[in-house]
């Protein structure tokens, strides 16, 4: 079957009537850090290395994973899958003509390493947790931190979900409360970063998972 021919414009397999665009995907995209620039990974909602389905007009198709190396850093970029393999461009029109789906865009992360937050205890008279306080935010943090308690009469608390924005952690929810914690038990905080993944992914819809470097090749 032959290749549609490109317009130029956006994509009208993804347009309805009175001009509404429809399309959507289901990826997740983040960055991370590797030495002298970032890698931003695309992925499915089972996390690293997983395909996702993506939506344009009546047609559903499995999109793969994919890592693009190369990216600067405090960058914006907005990624698009080409049919083939995954595109970095700087604006949204850019990915919006014939034979580009738009995937999403992604602050990259900065060079600078991370600074752990600090975080401690809110209890009740009852040595229950029912809170985190974060007292300081930390920076450049590119995932959840990880928290232990320092105690030797308490057990069972565990945090909620944490909110973290532009490499600062901003809140934690409430968790389990668990029981019998004392007002010195403090909180070790580690972690705070994704390790990244090379690719990854299935041989199924696209490159396979395979690696895509930032001048458009594929990696073997």
């Amino acid at each position: 079957m032959p290749n549609p021919i490109s317009s130029g414009l956006q994509s009208s397999a993804a347009t309805e009537n009175n001009i509404v665009l429809n399309q959507t995907n289901y990826a997740n995209i983040d960055s991370v850090a590797a030495g002298s620039s970032a890698n931003v990974r695309i992925y499915g909602s089972s996390g690293p290395g997983t395909q996702y389905p993506g939506v344009k007009g009546a047609t559903e198709t499995i999109q793969p994973s994919a890592t693009i190396i190369g990216v600067p850093y405090t960058t914006n970029p907005v990624v698009a899958h080409d049919g083939d393999q995954y595109q970095i461009r700087n604006t949204l029109p850019e990915v919006l003509a014939d034979g580009f789906t738009p995937i999403g865009s992604v602050s990259v992360v900065g060079s600078g390493s991370v600074t752990l937050p600090t975080v401690s205890l809110v209890l009740d008279s009852h040595g229950h947790v029912i809170g985190w306080n974060v007292t300081s935010q930390g920076n450049g943090l590119t995932g959840p931190v990880t928290l232990h308690i320092n105690t030797s009469t308490g057990s069972g608390a565990t945090p909620g979900a944490q909110t973290i924005q532009n490499g600062k952690l901003i809140s934690i929810a409430p968790g389990n409360p668990g029981d019998l914690y004392a007002p010195g038990d403090t909180v070790t905080v580690s972690g705070g970063t994704f390790t990244g993944a090379s690719g990854g992914g299935r041989s199924i819809g696209g490159n396979g998972g395979r690696l895509v470097y930032n001048d458009g090749t594929i990696g073997a």
